[in-house]
């Protein structure tokens, strides 16, 4: 975690910034492997990501990140010039300007890799620490559940509304045109 542990905490010494980044890793990245709407569905069966995601799951995230972190940094330095190509290869799975040529995934070190960052993450999930956070997660969760529902029952209320209205005029129309029969 390295510099993300330095983040700013909360006067009961909590580290808020590092819990809402872990949820939305949850969220937003570690759903990109299982699937939108598998991921759906395990938010919404009150699921913990250590159930809902394998460790295998979790390890390929990770050595993904770690895979092209640096490619994706200078690509983003450098995303005002649309003339840059970016010379930084993959840590794994290239060389310096061959685009991946070369380079396997066993050549240079990635299953080592993914066996260290497997162990990591198998013990991490065994940690008090995980296990409060995974459960500070399904609040979350149902908070944006119960938050998106009331947004939803205010959205539907005010359709109502308006299909209300526009029976009401419906309604009068008809009645000024039996009038004028």
């Amino acid at each position: 975690m390295g510099q993300l542990e330095n983040m700013s905490t909360t006067t009961e010494g909590e580290n808020w910034d590092m819990k809402f980044l872990w949820f939305h890793y949850v969220d937003m990245v570690m759903s990109a492997v299982v699937g939108k709407s598998n991921y759906k569905n395990l938010r919404q069966s009150g699921c913990t990501p250590s159930k809902g995601f394998t460790i295998s799951d979790e390890t390929f995230v990770l050595v993904t990140i770690k895979n092209s972190y640096n490619r994706w940094l200078d690509e983003w330095n450098n995303r005002f010039n649309v003339e840059y190509k970016s010379r930084v290869s993959p840590l794994f799975t290239g060389e310096e300007g061959t685009r991946g040529k070369g380079r396997t995934w066993e050549k240079s070190g990635g299953p080592k890799e993914w066996l260290r960052l497997y162990a990591m993450v198998k013990d991490d999930r065994d940690k008090e620490e995980r296990k409060s956070l995974e459960q500070e997660y399904l609040k979350w969760i149902a908070e944006e559940n119960e938050a998106n529902n009331k947004k939803k029952s205010d959205e539907d209320s005010e359709n109502n509304k308006e299909k209300r209205v526009d029976m009401i005029d419906l309604d009068e129309i008809i009645a000024s045109q039996m009038e004028s029969v």
